[in-house]
């Protein structure tokens, strides 16, 4: 009898972006963060007190989605 049970793929490895105006990163999380932490369009770092008005709007999104529909 052939065994059917799934196998997990192995982690796919990092390839970075080909954009030459990005930092060379050597992880996803290393990308995560940058990501996080820059607009996205013109690659400008967020101001640290944008970053935390945003956090704050992310927090109270999740809790919304958390507490599921009225």
């Amino acid at each position: 009898m052939t065994d059917t049970t799934p196998t997990a793929r192995p982690p796919r490895p990092y390839r970075p972006p080909d954009d030459p105006r990005l930092p060379r990163f050597v992880s996803y999380e290393e990308e995560a963060e940058f990501w996080d932490t820059h607009e996205f369009e013109t690659l400008e770092p967020i101001s640290p007190q944008e970053l935390v008005e945003r956090r704050a709007i992310e927090q109270e999104w999740r809790a919304e989605w958390d507490a599921g529909p009225a």
